[in-house]
């Protein structure tokens, strides 16, 4: 065993066994397994990794209201305390709201890409298309003599 090893603050807890644990130290004189705030660390590391967490920070913070929204009617819906009419048109405008989010996102992503398109056509010193897209001469088909 190094010096380094030999010298380490151990965990001041007693394992199952009555052996005591091996584990390092922190701060509190305990190891992760044993320290008092271990429940409270396990409870922060399983929420951040659900997929609800995750796709909420995808989401713009303009539309939380909106899905919150969302998500009241449809537990409304499930305990028959909300019309099923309105609650088909809080879903058809629920989905044109995703759809302009979608497109908007589209097309911030096809402008970004043709801006860097643009770069390294500088960079490597090629000029701009012409705006005019002529579509390809096709070639007569081999059986057509």
């Amino acid at each position: 065993m190094s010096d380094a090893n030999r010298n380490r603050v151990r965990c001041r807890a007693k394992r199952k066994d009555g052996e005591r644990c091996q584990g390092p130290a922190t701060s509190s004189g305990f190891c992760i397994a044993h320290d008092p705030r271990a429940p409270a660390w396990r409870v922060m590391g399983g929420h951040a990794s659900r997929k609800a967490e995750r796709a909420s920070k995808l989401l713009p913070a303009r539309m939380e209201p909106t899905i919150t929204l969302l998500e009241k009617a449809l537990s409304e819906l499930y305990w028959c305390k909300m019309p099923i009419k309105l609650g088909e048109a809080m879903a058809q405008v629920g989905t044109v709201l995703v759809r302009i989010l979608q497109s908007a996102e589209l097309g911030e992503r096809v402008h970004d890409l043709e801006q860097e398109v643009r770069a390294l056509r500088s960079i490597l010193g090629q000029s701009e298309p012409s705006e005019k897209h002529e579509a390809p001469q096709e070639e007569a088909p081999r059986w057509v003599a």
